[in-house]
């Protein structure tokens, strides 16, 4: 939103908000020759505000150097110093549309996408090929630091400027990266969030995540935005991230994929690269990275097994050789010969054989530790039964859940991560099959090929027989499921108890808010806290709404009683209505009304607080905040005025701030006559003092400020009668006849000296 303001810094005249980011607010202004500019202002005092400002001040210097070269590129920095409170950095204004307006309207089509892009990558090649003079270093290359799409602006003509140099870097060339804490986590690479240092890299990741971002409508990690710390640990990692919609062309694809590899050896190495392949693309050339790829897809790696081998895996079982079978072969005519078969006719040659998914009986086949944690950490005893292991299983389901409900919770995630831990240590060490008494198929006889061996049939074992079940086990499953049911009841029990609770202490403080005042608001946050806990939130919801609008209401009473001519209000009323809206904005922390009243009541806390330069600046600030959040409100403009006429004697500023009021519906009253009034009787001592320091014509015009201002006086407070306007208006006639007498002194005096030098001359 763009606030329109009206306010002086230094030699800049500041007309309006343009847009507000990490380190500063940016402005249009005019400077003293009258050309329009964006003034940005970086606050010199508050948290890592030293850091900032160095950041902004080499930021504004590179960018100043860089823009002399190419102007086409980036906005012209004018000017930059430091002005109290702020450090100011004065720039061409650029009229054009933010990337970010074009990618919110939806995705965009490839050809524009890939000729943003490419200007983007031809401002990173001359920007990395920049060589600027820093102590002594010619060799010097800037890094931007901070590409994102709210930094880029889209001229009318095809072409863009890149904004915001606040954290860019100047890397020698023999030095592979600097430090920089900055920037924003969704466009930082994973190096970057990893180590804080930068180099070209980091731009070249930047430029993927926008160039992804056009083309997608989203970014590549869309779906951990909502928690930063989880983004930045998903991009260090990086974790598999959103693919680009198949309807995009496979060579943009390719870019894209390229600019976001996993590893730095695969991204593109230079910014001429990546402005060579997006070229290509916009010109229906071949594209590299589109032809690495497909070179990828094609490359497999093949591993031949050698003709009989088996692959060993862990569920193999070493067994003694065979004995020889030819020994044991008779004749043909025997009459044993019909059992045996020779091999070499009965069976086909075959490769090898993969282990089957049935284990033969007696052959130890390992349970799964993995699975049966992970179930063990989604309900304890899960894993045990999982694997049959049914004792264990049913005792984590019996016990867990009890120090969960008994305890608060305080006990329960150590026996979830205990059953989780035995779960995974039984498993792996524990056999499945005849040890638990389960009973387990014969296996089918394997068949090998051998080229000189026969089979002898009656030579395969038959399975043993399975040990009995015990009836704790057949009844497993009926146990199981009593146990479940009953773990359901608890915590069902868990839940909807506290809920009830929440659900009758909402109602009684909903009962309660119609006779609340300002004087309860601390009895009454403790309370909505405690309803506030359950696990739905239904108490809260049910009392939320109406105390909301008390709340508002008891501020509302001061506010109102500050636009009467002679309010009666002390530091404390002021303090009672902050208390109310800072409980307003807990319960509703996006509604701007409420956070606009609470910034208005800070700023008068501010200002009648000690007596300060940092308070006056801090009150100032706060009301213009609030200002800004509710713009239809004069309540901000009615402060300001206050501070204006009592603190900072800004007549200008007074006289803005009660036009300001009135337009927004605000009825001058015999308050702003008064404040005009004490402030011209202020400047009027002002400039009699002055006077009593010169002499000649400039104390007479001294006086005759005087004499204008306390006519000024007597004008506003003539027939007032309000507070102490009677005695100011007593003073300003009888001042006003003591500097009249003083002018007619004055130009006596030079008179008479005028004539004693006439006749001295004589």
């Amino acid at each position: 939103m763009i606030t329109a303001l009206n306010w002086t810094l230094g030699p800049y005249r500041i007309a309006r908000e343009i847009d507000r980011g990490q380190f500063g607010t940016v402005y249009e202004a005019s400077d003293a020759h009258g050309r329009q500019i964006a003034l940005k202002l970086v606050p010199v005092h508050g948290t890592d505000s030293d850091e900032k400002v160095s950041a902004e001040c080499q930021g504004a210097a590179l960018q100043q150097r860089f823009s002399r070269t190419y102007s086409h590129m980036v906005p012209e920095v004018l000017d930059h110093q430091r002005i109290d409170p702020y450090y100011a950095i004065a720039m061409e204004l650029v009229s054009g549309e933010p990337l970010t307006a074009v990618i919110k309207a939806g995705r965009v089509p490839a050809h524009r996408a890939a000729t943003i892009a490419r200007e983007i990558s031809h401002f990173l090649e001359k920007a990395h090929e920049f060589t600027i003079n820093i102590d002594d270093q010619s060799e010097t290359l800037i890094v931007h630091g901070d590409l994102k799409p709210a930094h880029i602006l889209l001229l009318g003509d095809g072409s863009i400027r890149v904004l915001d140099f606040g954290i860019a870097k100047a890397l020698a060339a023999r030095k592979a990266a600097t430090t920089n804490k900055w920037g924003s986590v969704d466009y930082a690479s994973p190096e970057r969030l990893e180590s804080g240092r930068v180099n070209e890299q980091v731009d070249f990741w930047s430029l993927g995540v926008i160039l992804f971002e056009m083309l997608s409508g989203c970014r590549p990690y869309l779906h951990y935005e909502h928690n930063q710390s989880r983004l930045e640990t998903a991009i260090r990692r990086q974790e598999p991230r959103v693919r680009v919609p198949p309807d995009v062309d496979p060579r943009l694809t390719a870019i894209v994929d390229k600019l976001l590899a996993s590893q730095i050896e695969r991204r593109y190495q230079s910014a001429s690269q990546i402005t060579g392949d997006l070229n290509a693309f916009l010109n229906e050339q071949p594209v590299a990275a589109a032809a690495e790829a497909a070179r990828a897809d094609q490359a497999t790696l093949r591993i031949p097994l050698q003709a009989g081998a088996i692959p060993r895996s862990e569920s193999t079982v070493a067994t003694e050789p065979l004995p020889s079978l030819q020994a044991s072969v008779p004749d043909s005519t025997s009459p044993a010969a019909g059992a045996l078969i020779p091999a070499t006719e009965a069976l086909p040659r075959v490769g090898p054989v993969l282990p089957s998914a049935a284990p033969p009986v007696g052959v130890a086949q390992r349970y799964r530790p993995a699975s049966a944690a992970v179930l063990s950490l989604l309900i304890p005893g899960i894993g045990q039964i999982y694997n049959r292991d049914y004792l264990r299983g049913v005792f984590w389901l019996i016990i867990t859940p009890g120090f969960w409900i008994g305890s608060a919770g305080l006990f329960g995630w150590p026996f979830h991560l205990i059953s989780s831990y035995t779960a995974y240590r039984r498993a792996k060490r524990s056999p499945k099959g005849l040890d638990y008494g389960i009973a387990t198929k014969p296996a089918a006889p394997s068949t090998v090929s051998t080229p000189s061996a026969v089979v002898n049939a009656s030579a395969v074992a038959a399975p043993s027989p399975p040990k009995r079940v015990s009836f704790l086990r057949r009844r497993a499953p009926v146990f199981i499921f009593v146990f479940v049911v009953l773990l359901v009841i608890l915590i069902l029990a868990a839940l909807v108890t506290p809920e009830g609770i929440s659900l009758v202490r909402g109602q009684q403080l909903r009962e309660q808010v119609a006779g609340l005042e300002a004087s309860d608001v601390g009895g009454v946050r403790d309370a909505y806290r405690r309803v506030r806990r359950s696990p739905f939130g239904l108490g809260a919801a049910l009392v939320s709404e109406p105390l909301k609008k008390r709340l508002v209401d008891l501020a509302d009473r001061t506010i109102l009683e500050f636009r009467a001519d002679t309010p009666a209000l002390s530091y404390a009323d002021w303090e009672h209505a902050r208390d109310s809206l800072d409980l307003a904005r807990e319960i509703a922390p996006s509604d701007t009304r409420v956070a606009a009243k609470r910034q208005y009541v800070l700023g008068h806390l501010a200002r009648l607080g000690p007596n300060s330069r940092a308070n006056v600046d801090r009150a100032i600030r706060l009301l213009r905040d609030s200002a800004r959040l509710d713009p239809s409100s004069p309540d901000p403009y009615l402060g300001l005025a206050a501070i204006h006429a009592y603190s900072t004697h800004d007549l200008p500023a007074l006289t803005q701030s009660i036009d300001d009021a009135e337009a927004r519906g605000y009825k001058r009253g015999r308050r702003e006559r008064a404040e005009l009034g004490d402030i011209h009787k202020v400047l009027a001592d002002r400039a009699r003092n002055d006077a009593r320091k010169v002499s000649g014509e400039e104390r007479v015009g001294q006086l005759q400020r005087a004499v204008q201002s306390y006519t000024q006086c007597i004008e506003q407070l003539d027939g007032l009668q309000l507070g102490a306007s009677e005695r100011s208006l007593t003073d300003c006639r009888r001042r006003l006849a003591a500097a009249s007498e003083d002018i007619e002194r004055e130009k006596a005096r030079q008179l008479d000296a005028i004539f004693r030098l006439s006749f001295s001359g004589i």
